[in-house]
């Protein structure tokens, strides 16, 4: 499998401001000297945030949300997110925010049939084929991890193709709960989760370089 270009982030909910990324505050807080930033505003739909990019690094803020995207759907990637990451909680650590989540995607297209044939879909055998022309199948489950951790997890296959999504969700109170999560476990060890997860169900490895 390989990761979904543009699939990886890191989202924390809560009560933003937007306005706050504003360009000298990027500059200020976010850039070192001679880096800089682009802000691209949508077009069609003015409900979704603007989309800022720094080196390594998209930001889309929102009043209810941030998301912060890496450029490379790899570990070294995923770093860069969890470093900006920390230092907007630092920097902006009055914000309420009540949940922080992390996200991987992959998709594979020759090994369909090796991931599908672990569902034992008991219901498949008495609904009508003629009739009802499957074009996908959607399987959503949801783990918890621990106290305050859970896994939402989605796999959907279709004849051509196979998708996993990967949310693990933690709930917290304030920024200074988000900094330890982000503190708590390195890049790798949390796409590490997914991956293993992959390979020790599916029997799938995955290539970080193929995407």
């Amino acid at each position: 499998m390989r990761p979904v270009k543009g699939s990886y982030n890191i989202v924390i909910v809560g009560a933003w401001n937007p306005s706050i990324f504003n360009p000298q505050w990027i500059n200020k807080n976010l850039l070192t000297e001679g880096e800089e930033a682009t802000i691209a505003f949508p077009l069609n739909d003015t409900s979704l945030p603007v989309q800022i990019s720094i080196p390594n690094i998209k930001l889309y803020p929102s009043a209810q949300r941030l998301e912060i995207k890496p450029d490379n759907e790899n570990s070294s990637g995923l770093e860069f997110a969890i470093d900006i990451g920390k230092k907007i909680a630092t920097l902006l650590e009055h914000t309420p925010v009540s949940g922080i989540g992390f996200n991987f995607s992959f998709e594979d297209t020759d090994d369909i049939d090796t991931i599908s044939s672990k569902f034992d879909l008991l219901d498949s055998t008495a609904i009508d084929a003629n009739t009802y022309k499957l074009k996908q199948t959607i399987v959503q489950r949801i783990y918890e991890l621990d106290s305050r951790q859970i896994l939402n997890l989605s796999i959907s296959y279709n004849m051509n193709s196979i998708r996993a999504d990967f949310n693990f969700h933690f709930d917290v109170s304030n920024l200074s709960d988000v900094i330890s999560i982000l503190d708590e476990k390195t890049a790798i060890q949390r796409i590490a989760q997914a991956t293993d997860f992959i390979k020790n169900v599916y029997e799938i490895d995955l290539d970080e370089n193929n995407n």
